[in-house]
């Protein structure tokens, strides 16, 4: 039994790293381009510019490096070593996050099997493995991957100390927490929770001074930046808003039925499917021991990370992660008890779990094919355009790059400059809906002669459909500047001299 798991366990590896693997080289316009781009962006900026930790840049907000402090960008200063060493390329943030998946599934089996057995645990890292937004984060330029696996490790070291009392172990899960709360300070919610279940129960006497050392060494690095970086953003009127609680949560949210019906859409289509809804929601139903009463503390962080963070669970899918590892535990609690159910019946324990295999396999691939490998049709042009953007300008000229207000074609263009949004009604709308105070929507031309003065020289859409629909600014550009580059795909303008 011991050699088939370990073989189950390497077919698994060897499944989850093929689906991550191909297309690996594909540029960063899947799976929340955006996000993805702005990571890349600050990671090639401590190359091209000072690289100094302590000073994350983007290209896209103005002249030169804008100063850019929201999470600590470890991730980013981590793929920009290897940058140093090996060039720019972003397949190697791509790899960074892969060996943060491979690592998390290994830290997921040991949870799992500590907690049930072999076989749950071995249900869990496959479910886990082939979640379609496991595959999609864990090829992905972000640092959300890394995230999840510090979060692992953290959990599964203090439950390895509270079994081994090794003070070394406390310790580990005492700098991966510290690390993770770094990355993603959202991930404080969720991490914390089982953490404290494991330590305040583990010796009444001990218990609460090694709660509070845990917590306090654990939490002061995060607090040290956050501080660093509300004093910096106080500077700058772009990053000012950043650290208002608006931004995460709204309690009108909860009155909205499109929180639910999102939050629901995403775990159905996405991260659970139905297969794993059902069997999660068995898992949580089955009698569990008491060495798993830590589950329930883990799960009852995930709903108030749920609970905090509405804004942005109601609106990207990746923020949905951190729910997947204790999902896939109780999944393969669920599943195991079904085998168990069902060891009399004249079908065999491996044809059973075959058959599950399968029908998860084939009900991922699709809305993983959908998301992963290709870019996503509207961002289908960008590359096209920035080599357009390249030709029409120096290398220091500043240009507004228009694709979903996103940093995409700034980014590909290899220039300094702007995002833009061209639908400022969405503009309005993502104000209302996060909270920002203090901005005044303008229009599109009024930004856009704005920015002008500023020394932009060019002026292009990466998607022409995109640019048509606002009719009034496509009619102010047309009429007042010179078209340099027109397909069916794209738009550039002249807005000041440039070179021929």
């Amino acid at each position: 039994m011991k050699n088939t798991g370990r073989l189950l366990i390497l077919l698994i590896f060897i499944l989850g790293i093929v689906l991550r693997l191909w297309k690996i080289n594909t540029p960063l316009l899947e799976f929340y381009p955006s996000r993805q781009i702005q990571t890349a962006d600050i990671t090639r900026n401590f190359i091209q510019n000072d690289f100094n930790l302590l000073k994350p840049t983007v290209s896209y907000s103005g002249h030169g490096y804008a100063p850019f402090l929201l999470e600590f960008p470890g991730y980013n200063f981590a793929v920009a070593v290897i940058y140093y060493f090996f060039g720019i390329n972003e397949i190697y943030g791509r790899l960074a996050s892969l060996a943060g998946w491979v690592i998390s599934v290994f830290l997921l089996y040991k949870i799992a099997f500590r907690l049930s057995s072999r076989t749950s645990a071995l249900i869990a890292i496959f479910f886990y493995t082939l979640s379609p937004l496991s595959v999609l984060v864990s090829r992905s330029f972000q640092p959300d991957q890394w995230m999840l696996t510090l979060s692992l490790a953290s959990i599964y070291f203090i439950i390895k100390w509270k079994e081994e009392q090794k003070i070394m172990l406390f310790i580990i899960s005492m700098v991966c927490a510290s690390l993770v709360f770094l990355l993603k300070t959202q991930s404080v919610i969720f991490t914390i929770a089982p953490i404290s279940f494991a330590i305040l129960t583990f010796n009444v006497t001990r218990s609460k001074f090694l709660f509070i050392f845990y917590t306090f060494i654990s939490f002061l690095p995060v607090v040290l930046w956050t501080v660093f970086a509300m004093i910096q953003n106080r500077a700058t009127p772009e990053t000012s808003e950043f650290f208002s609680l608006s931004n995460y949560f709204g309690l009108d949210i909860f009155l909205n039925p499109k929180y639910y019906s999102n939050i629901f859409g995403f775990e159905y289509n996405l991260v659970l499917l139905p297969i794993g809804m059902t069997f999660f929601i068995l898992g949580i139903l089955t009698k569990l021991s008491k060495k798993q009463y830590i589950l329930y503390s883990w799960l009852a962080g995930i709903i108030l990370y749920f609970v905090l963070f509405n804004k942005l669970n109601m609106t990207h899918e990746y923020y949905h992660l951190p729910l997947l590892p204790i999902a896939s535990i109780f999944i393969g609690i669920a599943l195991e008890k079904i085998l168990e159910g069902l060891k009399n019946v004249f079908i065999p324990k491996g044809i059973l779990f075959a058959i599950f295999s399968v029908l998860l396999f084939f009900l991922m691939l699709p809305p993983t094919l959908a998301q992963a490998y290709k870019p996503i049709e509207r961002f289908s042009h960008v590359t096209e355009t920035a080599t357009a953007v390249k030709k029409y300008t120096n290398p220091n000229d500043l240009i507004i790059g228009s694709m979903d207000a996103g940093p995409s074609l700034v980014y590909y263009s290899g220039r300094h400059g702007w995002s833009f949004e061209i639908n400022r009604e969405n503009t309005a709308t993502n104000f209302a809906f996060y909270g920002v105070k203090n901005m005044k929507v303008k229009t599109a031309q009024d930004d856009l002669e704005m920015l002008r003065k500023q020394g932009a020289v060019v002026f292009a859409s990466a998607d022409k459909t995109q640019f048509l629909t606002n009719t009034d600014f496509a009619r102010y550009m047309y009429v007042n500047y010179k078209v340099l580059e027109e397909n069916d795909n794209f738009i550039i303008f002249k807005l000041s001299s440039i070179k021929n």
